[in-house]
């Protein structure tokens, strides 16, 4: 009876293991959590998604491109899932989506004026200039106040230093992301950002093709996998090697 166990157990562990990798897209240029080093896909989301499916016995592959084309790709179904996805009214419909986030990021209101007296929230930004960054995602409440003025960058660097400048009112940035790209600034630019304070959070997602045949079980393994990493402090420790800052 034993040895039957053994030898079932031991098919469960081939099977699960002939399953093909998932194929992950993940963003080229927003490190320590996505990026490329020494030409392959690197970064602190990269290494926890890993990290959580091989907790639940999955296998995982990453591939590297923008993040408009990999949004593009996984819609399409040519990868499975797509690292650091934020679910609003547009994604929601369009990827399948987990239980538990991947990060949650501490969303700060950057302005190119000193506050004042002004109200800190999404409301500052009613009637003014707002960078974002083609094919990000951004909160609901952001995108719904009234006149808003989104003015769109290829990149978070290109509208950061039209904000230093004061082409900008407002940018909406995640405070690792803030310090990120302070020290890519002039001394000079510098001293023309404005760090206004938390105003929200926003919960990052691995996001699953619609396309995928197994991706219900994949999110279910995800999750399953996440939170054993995080129960152990596994997660933090992945974090912490990375210095990454949500």
């Amino acid at each position: 009876m034993l040895r039957g166990w053994v030898v079932l157990a031991m098919l469960l562990t081939q099977a699960v293991w002939a399953r093909p990798p998932l194929s992950v897209c993940a963003e080229d240029q927003w490190p320590p959590f996505s990026f490329i080093q020494a030409n392959r896909p690197a970064g602190a989301s990269l290494d926890l998604v890993a990290a959580a499916f091989a907790a639940a016995g999955w296998q995982v592959q990453f591939e590297s491109g923008s993040y408009t084309r990999c949004m593009q790709l996984v819609r399409d179904g040519h990868f499975d899932a797509l690292v650091d996805v934020a679910q609003n009214d547009e994604r929601k419909p369009q990827l399948l989506w987990p239980k538990q986030a991947l990060l949650i990021l501490e969303l700060h209101l950057v302005s190119s004026q000193p506050r004042g007296n002004a109200p800190l929230g999404f409301e500052a930004m009613q009637h003014k200039r707002v960078g974002i960054t083609l094919g990000y995602e951004y909160p609901n409440r952001m995108l719904s106040q009234p006149d808003i003025h989104l003015v769109e960058s290829p990149s978070e660097l290109g509208n950061f230093h039209h904000l230093a400048r004061g082409d900008l009112d407002f940018m909406l940035l995640s405070r690792g992301t803030l310090a990120t790209l302070r020290d890519k600034l002039t001394k000079e630019e510098r001293r023309h950002i404005y760090d206004w304070g938390q105003i929200d959070e926003l919960p990052l997602y691995l996001a699953f093709s619609l396309h995928t045949a197994e991706g219900q079980q994949a999110a279910e393994a995800f999750d399953q996998g996440i939170t054993t990493l995080r129960k152990s402090g596994r997660a933090q420790q992945v974090m912490d090697r990375w210095k990454a800052v949500p």
